[in-house]
């Protein structure tokens, strides 16, 4: 049964700091960086997903400039924005600087709705592989209609594919206001016990699974990533 989170979820989209190469921005981001995330009293929750393999060989879709997606949990926007102003955070911006390309950072704050949690889903040890679908929206699609249709596939990834924790968020309407444009219309994250297992499932249906996307999503802007998860800040989720 689908649960919407009460919490806000954010995701930073991560270009590599140049002259780093990819071992050693992964290395870097777990230590120091991930340790000192642990000081921002605001992240109720936080993960790493780290790039790993070619997401278009396997998702279909054309794949990203990043290496990795950070996501945290925060109570609300408000709790979002106490962030930068936080003593807690001036050693983790600071530390950016070592890690990534700052102007490319590109972040998207949504609502996140919990599919399936998988197994051991409390289990902070617990690592997994992960494609990440980044959708935007056809032209002159609703809103609503496309987040509805988004959920509706969503729900049929565990059984289709034989996945693990799958979930999808879309834009919080209180960090767009107005006329104010997201980088993605929706994610749909789906957690597999290993790579393996993933290629094996995408194999099987990825194309299906396409073409159904096709009718309400521009597979032309989606974009797909592919990622191993590692938690960082994960309490127990009865806490």
């Amino acid at each position: 049964m689908s649960t919407t989170t009460r919490d806000v979820k954010v995701y930073a989209f991560i270009v590599k700091k140049k002259g780093l190469t990819d071992e050693q921005f992964h290395a870097h981001w777990r230590e120091p960086h991930g340790r000192l995330t642990k000081k921002v009293p605001q992240i109720n929750r936080y993960l790493q997903n780290h790039g790993i393999g070619s997401a278009p060989t396997v998702t279909g879709l054309a794949a990203t400039p990043y290496l990795g997606i950070a996501t945290i949990w925060v109570g609300d926007v408000a709790k979002l924005e106490e962030i930068s102003v936080d003593p807690g955070f001036e050693e983790v911006h600071a530390d950016e600087l070592n890690l990534l390309e700052r102007e490319q950072l590109a972040w998207l704050v949504t609502t996140e709705t919990v599919v399936s949690q998988g197994a051991f889903p409390d289990d902070i040890d617990r690592v997994s592989t992960k494609a990440i679908l980044l959708l935007d929206s056809k032209e002159g699609m609703p809103a609503g209609a496309f987040r509805e249709r988004v959920l509706a596939l969503s729900e049929t990834l565990p059984a289709r594919l034989g996945a693990g924790r799958v979930t999808t968020a879309v834009p919080d309407a209180a960090a767009y206001p107005g006329d104010s444009k997201p980088p993605f219309d929706a994610v749909i994250e789906i957690g597999f016990d290993t790579e393996f297992a993933l290629n094996s499932g995408w194999e099987r249906y990825g194309a299906e699974l396409l073409q159904e996307l096709s009718f309400y999503a521009s597979l032309e802007r989606s974009r797909g990533f592919l990622a191993r998860e590692e938690r960082v800040i994960w309490p127990p989720f009865g806490l």
